[in-house]
């Protein structure tokens, strides 16, 4: 069974999803806005459940967003590099699923330091507490996810017409 041709909206501008698209695209948008807000929690709870400086939390924000910088460049070749396909970018965010799960839920548990208690100053504790769960958040987890969501929805009109061309190829 053929799949209708998308044609052109009211604006005579080419479809490129059809309501089933839109809706699978919604849902990872939601997974992503959800992280994206307990990111945006992560300065209160650093600052007054973990009890580190203002000063220290936006440094370890800095110190990852400049490393980021450099590894999202590293990730969207790695994605550009896997076999072509629809399932080129399908397995990153699968493979990914889990370990932003653990890691979300690492970013909210405060670890317990009773041997490092006389080795490491609080402040040092607490910037390697941050610095242990944000950037494998920000570079492996997000990177990864979000790299291959964004290559996905720009390649999805040219793999929709690449499969378009195989049916006709066939028949």
């Amino acid at each position: 069974m053929s799949k209708k041709a998308l044609g052109l909206d009211k604006f005579g501008v080419r479809k490129v999803m059809r309501k089933g698209d839109y809706f699978a695209d919604s849902l990872g948008q939601f997974a992503l806005n959800s992280i994206a807000g307990l990111v945006g929690q992560l300065t209160y709870f650093y600052t007054d459940k973990v009890g580190m400086a203002a000063g220290a939390v936006a440094t370890v924000f800095f110190i990852t967003k400049i490393i980021d910088a450099f590894t999202d460049i590293i990730m969207g070749n790695i994605v550009d590099h896997t076999a072509p396909g629809k399932e080129k970018y399908r397995p990153w965010i699968l493979r990914m699923a889990i370990p932003a799960a653990l890691v979300i839920i690492a970013l909210f548990t405060v670890p317990s330091y009773d041997g490092m208690a006389e080795v490491l100053t609080p402040a040092v504790r607490q910037a390697i507490y941050a610095f242990s769960i944000y950037i494998p958040l920000t570079l492996f987890v997000i990177m990864f996810i979000l790299t291959a969501m964004f290559d996905l929805e720009a390649k999805l009109p040219e793999l929709r017409e690449q499969t378009r061309m195989r049916k006709e190829a066939k028949n």
